[in-house]
């Protein structure tokens, strides 16, 4: 796969980042958090609903089906387990 310049430099620049202790332009909380709002609205879309999420506990207040959206089930051989 051929990657363009601007994609070459921007790797480059996160790769040089993190190896000297910068914070990239784009950090990965950024990118999570950017992420998650574009989620949470897909959710708040479908639900047809104001919803309050609480970004410590990144759940919904007092919502179980809005809850239920966050994530789902994933297929065997495909969930990744992590320790928080």
């Amino acid at each position: 796969m051929q990657t363009s310049e601007s994609e070459s430099k921007n790797s480059t620049s996160a790769n040089h980042a993190s190896r000297r202790g910068f914070t990239p332009v784009s950090n990965v909380v950024s990118q999570h958090r950017s992420a998650s709002f574009c989620h949470l609205a897909n959710i708040a879309m479908r639900l047809e609903r104001k919803l309050h999420w609480d970004p410590k506990k990144e759940t919904f207040a007092n919502d179980d089906e809005a809850n239920s959206m966050v994530s789902r089930q994933q297929r065997e051989g495909y969930r990744i387990d992590v320790d928080v």
